[in-house]
């Protein structure tokens, strides 16, 4: 299972003057890093590294416009040449991304909400400024790279638990299921476990989160067996399994969730067990 949360950081009119000139890498260090923040076509996203607002964790505000918002922020394009590198070993995932049209935010976003990237060609930081628009909503200025490397951080289980904010639902009735997986991602692996949405409704409601360990052990260092299920509340783990049927049980007679059955009737055509009619 998976989804997505971000880390704090810390900025300074050192890090603008930085920016705006060339800065020498040392050996080993990526050429960016930062977060996610969502897709931007089929393979291009954006890359939120830092601002002058809120350091590297980065707040939506209408301060996102005028002079004197500046903001290390990029549109990174990957392609069938660009490595997906495990920066624990070095090793190269094994992911299947064919089959999304290199739509890879969804695969991205579940791995990781904060990674490196190391660009084709030469790179020197540059900061986008002078918007009168939220740079985010129109971002056809901001700069683009194309992505030699994508480099993916080793996670704990603390880490990928404090991207979800189940506060927001305003619901008792809320959880966070996460899927962890010892499976090369493909796009057909995205749709295990999405029977646990029929237990979302306007008043009940159910995240998934899937999470895929790979060839290079993502997860390897706290999961001991695969499949492996954590249900996740407002204050932590509540429960944890490696059968899915479990997961449904413990919904349903641990916490009261209910099947919505609204989802079987809106807009779907009932069998008709093979009648012509």
């Amino acid at each position: 299972m998976r989804q997505m949360k971000v880390a704090a950081g810390l900025i300074g009119w050192l890090f603008f003057l930085t920016a705006c000139g060339a800065v020498e890498k040392t050996e080993g260090q990526a050429d960016m890093e930062g977060t996610l923040l969502g897709s931007m076509g089929a393979n291009t996203f954006l890359l939120f590294v830092e601002d002058n607002i809120s350091g590297t964790v980065l707040e939506f505000s209408d301060e996102l416009v005028g002079d004197s918002y500046e903001a290390e922020i990029y549109r990174i394009f990957l392609d069938q040449d660009t490595k997906l590198i495990y920066e624990e070993t070095g090793e190269e995932l094994s992911a299947e991304l064919s089959g999304m049209g290199f739509n890879t935010i969804s695969f991205l976003a579940s791995s990781t909400e904060r990674i490196k990237i190391n660009v084709r060609g030469d790179f020197e930081p540059e900061v986008t400024t002078g918007r009168d628009q939220n740079v985010l909503l129109y971002p056809a200025f901001i700069p683009i790279h194309e992505a030699d490397e994508i480099i993916f951080p080793r996670q704990d289980l603390g880490t990928i638990l404090d991207r979800y904010d189940l506060s927001r639902y305003h619901s008792d009735k809320t959880v966070a299921v996460l899927s962890f997986l010892d499976e090369v991602f493909s796009y057909d692996s995205m749709f295990d476990g999405d029977q646990l949405y029929e237990y979302s409704a306007e008043d009940q409601h159910v995240i998934l989160g899937h999470y895929y360990n790979d060839e290079v052990g993502f997860f390897d260092h706290f999961i001991d067996e695969y499949p492996a299920y954590y249900v996740v509340r407002e204050d932590g783990v509540v429960f944890d399994t490696n059968n899915l049927q479990d997961v449904t049980n413990y919904l349903e007679n641990e916490l009261g969730f209910e099947v919505n059955e609204d989802m079987y009737h809106d807009g779907m055509i009932e069998d008709d067990g093979g009648s012509d009619e």
